[in-house]
């Protein structure tokens, strides 16, 4: 039995479809009707509760093999106690429930812990021995990621069996975030394009990811590790658009842009939003304008080599076909 949190999310859902291929019996935290109907769907056993509730994970449950923790606030317009409560203060209880059960744990963290600038070094150059660069006081996600992978280390290094995945940006069926965005463009009828869009992009199929934390778990190798899950196939961003403009049916025209200038804009953004919200998070436009640029820094050759990832996915046909899932779950 595994338990997995975040399971109704882009990650969790598809790490619940994989464990069921297996044949692997389920436990998955939701916190409502709904997330129960969805996870009984693909196989799983519901356990009500908020995963920054001790109670939750103080409920009786069957005798667990593992761990998958995915649950997570990533763009949330909330204040710096919720990123706290839900990222660090629940990965921090599903250590001590890792280790009162005497199973491995296998957190979902992301590459955002190395700092946005971190993005425009050269491809493939940032391995998980990067020295983590500076993060601005009001990038709640990256802040709350570091703290919850920071204590996942120190709890594996005091016997906890216990690894880090650091994906770069998801994206898959159950997106809720970056594809409902490209398809109401896409309807739109126009994507912008910051210069020729042909870099590789920091994308990765959830699951791609799935499969690295399913890896993780059966190899019993990388305890007390961090790794990067990045580079599951080439996808750049013109790419991308041939994808929306198939799903959308109509042409996508596409407005070349200096990067420059849009990443000041991003920033002078994101200075708006704070000052709209002073308390809560304003987002990572200028992360935002780096990923569409392109440029995939991070060095994933440490998960293939220690614990055998190895992907299948193939961009341009799952890209087609998350794009579709979002749109007959009718996303804007």
């Amino acid at each position: 039995m595994i338990l997995v949190t975040g399971a109704t999310g882009l990650v969790g859902q598809d790490v619940l479809r994989a464990l069921a291929a297996r044949g692997t019996s389920t436990l998955a935290t939701v916190r409502d009707a709904g997330g129960s109907a969805l996870v009984q769907s693909l196989g799983a056993e519901p356990l009500f509760g908020a995963v920054e509730d001790e109670s939750t994970w103080r409920q009786s449950m069957p005798a667990l093999d593992g761990i998958v923790h995915a649950a997570a606030i990533v763009a949330d317009r909330v204040g710096w106690e919720r990123f706290q409560a839900v990222n660090v203060r629940g990965t921090q209880l599903a250590c001590d429930l890792a280790r009162r059960c005497e199973v491995p744990l296998v957190h979902v963290s992301s590459v955002s812990v190395y700092g946005r600038r971190a993005a425009d070094d050269a491809p493939y150059s940032l391995s998980e021995a990067h020295a983590w660069g500076p993060l601005d006081e009001r990038d709640y996600y990256a802040r709350s990621k570091r703290l919850a992978e920071e204590h996942v280390t120190i709890e594996s290094h005091r016997g906890l069996r216990a690894c880090s995945l650091r994906p770069c940006v998801i994206y898959g069926p159950g997106d809720r975030l970056l594809l409902p965005r490209l398809l109401a463009a896409g309807r739109r009828g126009w994507l912008p394009r910051l210069g020729a869009g042909d870099q590789l992009m920091a994308l990765v199929h959830s699951a791609s990811v799935a499969e690295a934390a399913l890896a993780a778990l059966a190899s019993g190798r990388g305890w007390g590790r961090a790794y990067n899950v990045t580079g599951d196939a080439p996808v750049t961003a013109v790419e991308v658009i041939q994808a929306v403009t198939e799903v959308v049916g109509h042409r996508v025209r596409t407005v070349a842009l200096p990067t420059a200038p849009v990443l000041g804009l991003a920033r002078l953004g994101e200075g708006m939003l704070s000052m709209l919200g002073p308390r809560r998070y304003p987002g990572t436009l200028q992360g935002a304008v780096r990923f569409w640029r392109g440029g995939d820094a991070y060095n994933s050759e440490a998960i293939r080599r220690e614990l055998s990832w190895s992907p299948r996915v193939e961009h341009r046909k799952a890209l087609v076909e998350a794009l579709r899932a979002v749109e007959r779950r009718g996303a804007p």
